[in-house]
């Protein structure tokens, strides 16, 4: 079996884009889960949701630079 994405670029270039990365985003979002389920199986020192979500969104982006991924604009 075989499949065949097609793209009209450059109007299409970020749907292109996307579709080439999917792999590195699944990884991110992988070590995403692994690393909240560690927190909530272990425990942290944060003291606020606020402390969490920038837990979260640190998370994120490290992830994001070792894949060298960007959100689009």
């Amino acid at each position: 079996m075989k499949a065949t994405l097609s793209f009209s670029l450059p109007e299409e270039a970020a749907e292109h884009l996307n579709a080439l990365q999917g792999g590195a985003w699944q990884s991110v979002v992988w070590n995403l889960d692994q690393a909240i389920r560690n927190w909530a199986k272990y425990g942290t020192e944060l003291k606020s949701v606020d402390d969490a979500l920038e837990q979260i969104r640190n998370k994120i982006r490290e992830e994001m630079e070792q894949e060298g991924l960007q959100f689009s604009p």
